[in-house]
């Protein structure tokens, strides 16, 4: 055989090669003819919360007797873009500790995933609280009837936030002739929407400085703000949840190129409504001219958030004149006399039932703003007919 049917032979046998590989479905050696998904994406870094804190429904009841047993719920989820992954806490809390039992204790510490690039959502968790009510202050005289207080829910953890964006730097800005054209335009960056947490930069405003032929100082400054409002507040990193003289401090650092910047001061003090300015800095060559370059702001921080929900705590139905045995019970009247007289309108007793059939006094809880008169209009209430302090009221 000469070479040239040598050659043509063999050109055939590749293609016939070729084919056969290419039919084959699967097995060894065989090429995949399957469809791939593409695996979806989310722009995580987005939003002004970091952790959702929800009563349950009925977990505390809005209202309770003396002596009942009750949970308190809570339902918690990681909402921002930072992993919880220690130094987190839940306190329940009441105004005052005698008239609750906390059964199994009244902490708890969790761990949660937040968003990222391929989870859409944050984890989320459940906690409740055992408790009991008890004879509330004031009960075994009779001065308060119905006993309203809120519940506290505070939640202690430690969380960052980052801010990711190109920036146009052109390094010529000031020596570039009239006519000449830069790659990008360098012009003030705004950030809105938050970075996936409750502390996030609202600017970025790059300058260039020249220093020599050689040399041109890059000047970043960076607007940052406080997204949420007063039930969420911000401590040093260092320093936990109970430092006042830390509140509103975060520890900042930024990058660009990958490379640290220079940046004063390192660390800020938050002001409501307002934004905080840090400025840093890097030298670079102004031969560089024009180009977009990744900055990177990151802030850390803990956060103390608060909820709050009203319970109200009644004597069960008992027969007339009697009262709770609060000596076995518990509480703030333990040891108390276990039986009292009957109250009328006169000295310290009650007018409120026998003037309003079907209303009851109640301590109540008004803005700070407002007068009682106004506060008890409000709900509907009475004032005048009660003992025991001005917002001991006549409600229904």
């Amino acid at each position: 055989m000469n070479s040239k049917n040598i050659k043509t032979a063999s050109l055939l046998s590749a293609i016939i090669l070729l084919i056969t590989l290419t039919g084959c479905g699967g097995g060894m050696g065989g090429f995949f003819k399957g469809k791939t998904d593409n695996i979806e994406t989310y722009n995580f870094r987005q939003g002004i919360d970091s952790v959702s804190i929800q009563f349950i429904e009925g977990m505390p009841p809005s209202q309770v007797f003396i002596g009942t047993d009750f949970s308190t719920g809570l339902k918690l989820k990681n909402t921002g873009a930072f992993d919880i992954s220690g130094n987190a806490e839940v306190t329940i809390s009441v105004p005052d500790a005698s008239a609750f039992n906390f059964k199994e204790g009244n902490k708890k510490q969790f761990v949660m995933r937040g968003k990222s690039l391929y989870i859409k959502e944050g984890e989320e968790e459940v906690m409740t609280f055992p408790m009991k009510a008890l004879c509330f202050p004031g009960y075994a005289e009779q001065i308060v009837r119905n006993y309203t207080r809120k519940i506290k829910a505070t939640a202690c953890y430690y969380y960052e936030t980052t801010a990711n964006a190109d920036l146009c730097i052109d390094t010529r800005k000031f020596l570039r002739a009239e006519k000449e054209r830069s790659e990008c335009q360098m012009r003030d960056l705004i950030l809105s929407g938050g970075q996936g947490g409750p502390v996030g930069v609202s600017r970025l405003s790059p300058t260039v400085i020249p220093q020599s032929t050689e040399e041109v100082t890059v000047q970043l400054a960076i607007s940052i703000d406080k997204l949420k409002g007063a039930d969420y507040n911000i401590f040093h990193p260092d320093a936990g949840c109970a430092d006042p003289q830390q509140l509103n401090r975060v520890q900042v650092s930024v990058e660009m190129g990958g490379e640290p910047l220079e940046c004063r001061p390192s660390e800020i003090q938050l002001k409501e409504r307002q934004s905080v300015s840090m400025i840093c800095e890097k030298k670079v060559n102004p031969s560089l001219g024009a180009f977009l370059s990744p900055v990177m702001v990151n802030m850390r921080y803990y956060v103390n958030q608060i909820q709050l929900k009203d319970i109200t705590v009644e004597p069960p139905p008992l027969e007339y004149g009697q009262t709770v045995n609060c000596a076995s019970i518990g509480g703030a009247q333990a040891g108390a006399a276990t039986t009292t007289t009957t109250t009328t309108s006169g000295g310290r007793g009650d007018g409120c039932s026998s003037t309003y059939p079907g209303r009851s006094c109640r301590t109540v809880t008004c803005n700070p703003d407002e007068s009682i008169g106004v506060c008890a209009s409000r709900l509907g209430c009475t004032t005048g007919l009660c003992p025991g302090g001005d917002y001991n009221i006549c409600c229904p």
